[in-house]
């Protein structure tokens, strides 16, 4: 009786894997697989070709992993790119080169193929993960969630953060699967905490993930992203001294490294207020007091859903958050775009809201279109956007506020957990 009280207070989904099917209906299923494998591939191909970016930031990557394997300085080295003339300098943390070396070994393309592959494989598996915890009993029922996630994958492949993360051969999804492990896996064999902590010492912005573990109180799994991440991070030192030592204490305070703050394909706040026009001396002090607002915004979405036992819209609005509050945030470090509208479709299935799904339809629309590429590119200093182009140009950053805007209110109508637990035995007594 406990068992099941406990299950109906915290509304677990059924296990999708448990429903039984004939078989023709599986050898049906698996045709279909087929088919939405080879269009992935064959759109993967596409995308990697058509955006002519040749896997630039790839290229960074790999060329970072052979300077530290012939002990060049990582930071002043300039990487061969696949264009032309035009160098690129290393901005990761060392521990990132590090790692990159192995793959560095091998040939070029091989070394492509194996990195999409794994970027593909892991959107899947977080679009699985997010759609086992969301989707409705029925809808999981009737299709093979294999199946459902494999359809979804092709989507996303064309959102523009999706597409521009493998045509650049960026690290955005692998750093994706690192956090949604630690967040969801109910019962992970590594230190929860840990995952995010090697994935912060790669790029820094997963840190934000903190909020996720003390806005619950969990101590443990927070102290352990911060030792992971500290521990990863002397690695990187005991590898590579002279450059942890040049990125820790030069590289690190000086955002300018990635490039200009005001380019249209920074899409967070310190991007957004870059092209507002106003006085530079203020800048900083707007993009503070916007930080606080989200910040906020998160913390009452992440304490109420964790409470209640949500932990994917948690680890969501954290996505959210890390992205407008990062002083650079590329268009394709949306990724998150991804899972959110997973989980929005979801929702509004299961609640058979018109509205929510007509938001999440508009959302995916921003997200294939991108529309800051309107918008004038401002490349000289003293140049800003008027007020259409602060609205088009600043999409996915109004998308990204209006979502928390809206997960607050939704949120503030949940009962946590122990409430619904203690009023599901009151109705027995």
């Amino acid at each position: 009786m406990t068992g099941r009280l406990v299950r109906d207070a915290v509304d677990d989904q059924p296990n999708p894997m448990s429903v039984r099917r004939s078989p023709l209906e599986l050898i049906l299923w698996s045709l279909a697989a087929l088919v939405l494998l080879t269009l992935i591939v064959l759109s993967t191909v596409y995308i990697g070709t058509y955006n002519q970016h040749h896997f630039t930031d790839l290229y960074v990557y790999l060329g970072g992993g052979d300077a530290w394997r012939h002990g060049q300085d990582l930071y002043q080295t300039e990487m061969a790119t696949p264009f032309a003339g035009f160098l690129l300098k290393f901005t990761y943390p060392p521990l990132a080169a590090v790692l990159f070396a192995a793959l560095a070994i091998l040939p070029l393309a091989v070394a492509i193929g194996i990195f999409t592959t794994a970027t593909l494989v892991i959107l899947f598996l977080c679009i699985r993960a997010v759609l086992t915890r969301a989707a409705p009993a029925k809808l999981l029922r009737r299709f093979p969630v294999p199946i459902l996630a494999l359809v979804l994958t092709l989507g996303a492949a064309w959102l523009e953060p999706v597409s521009e993360t493998i045509s650049f051969g960026q690290v955005n999804i692998l750093l994706l699967g690192l956090i949604v492990a630690d967040c969801l896996v109910a019962k992970p064999w590594w230190p929860r905490g840990l995952l995010i902590g090697l994935a912060a010492a790669i790029k820094l912005t997963p840190a934000a993930f903190v909020l996720y573990f003390v806005a619950k109180k969990e101590w443990k799994p927070a102290l352990t992203m911060i030792g992971g991440f500290l521990g990863f991070g002397l690695v990187g030192f005991a590898l590579a001294a002279g450059d942890s030592v040049s990125y820790w204490f030069q590289d690190f305070f000086d955002t300018n490294r990635v490039g200009n703050l005001g380019f249209s394909y920074n899409q967070s706040l310190r991007g957004m207020v870059a092209r507002l026009g106003i006085p530079a001396n203020l800048e900083g002090a707007l993009w503070v007091v916007l930080c606080l607002g989200v910040l906020v915004l998160a913390w009452l979405v992440v304490r109420r859903t964790r409470l209640a036992g949500q932990d994917l819209p948690a680890m969501l609005a954290v996505g959210v958050f890390s992205l407008l509050v990062s002083p650079v945030s590329w268009a394709h470090h949306w990724v998150w775009a991804a899972l959110a509208l997973v989980w929005g479709l979801a929702m509004a299935v299961r609640a058979r809201s018109w509205l929510l799904g007509a938001l999440c339809l508009f959302a995916i629309y921003l997200f294939w279109q991108a529309p800051y590429h309107r918008a004038p590119e401002l490349r000289d200093p003293g140049q800003y956007w008027d007020l259409y182009n602060n609205v088009i140009g600043n999409a996915y950053v109004w998308l990204a506020i209006v979502v928390l805007v809206v997960m607050t209110v939704w949120s503030g109508r949940l009962r946590p957990a122990s409430d619904r637990l203690d009023a599901a035995v009151a109705e027995t007594a």
